[in-house]
């Protein structure tokens, strides 16, 4: 079963702020709230935590061509492989661009079945808090 969700936000920062930021991953758990998350140990490249409804998931950065495209790559419940990918787009405004946010998932259907409202609810969770947030420059 593939899961896939995508979604464009507004970021109020530059380009390469945004750029900047992700592609150091233990910003990452800056868009994932609290409550949803527990044990979160990162690194620049990769981090690992347990995510409520999930399990245990692990992240790290695939692909980085700066300040147009940063790929994430993991695995949840050892049955699910995921990839999120942001795409940044946008003139060349100091204080906002767009990036647009995927979420590709592969897994058992069973799993599927099970792990498709927590992943929803992760991957608004996740695009909420981007447009959202304000620290880019933390």
């Amino acid at each position: 079963m593939i899961y896939s969700n995508e979604r464009t936000v507004k970021v109020s920062c530059g380009k390469q702020d945004f750029y900047n930021f992700v592609t150091d991953i233990r910003n990452f758990g800056r868009f994932i709230p609290e409550s949803l998350r527990q044990g979160w140990n990162a690194s620049e490249e990769k981090c690992s935590f347990s995510l409520s409804g999930m399990g245990e998931m692990k992240i790290g950065i695939s692909e980085k061509i700066p300040e147009e495209k940063v790929v994430f790559s993991g695995t949840a419940l050892s049955k699910i492989s995921f990839i999120i990918e942001t795409i940044i787009t946008g003139g060349a405004e100091v204080n906002s661009c767009d990036v647009q946010v995927t979420l590709r998932a592969e897994m058992d259907r069973l799993t599927g079945i099970i792990a498709k409202p927590q992943l929803d609810a992760v991957f608004g969770a996740i695009v909420n808090e981007m447009e959202n947030f304000s620290g880019w420059n933390d």
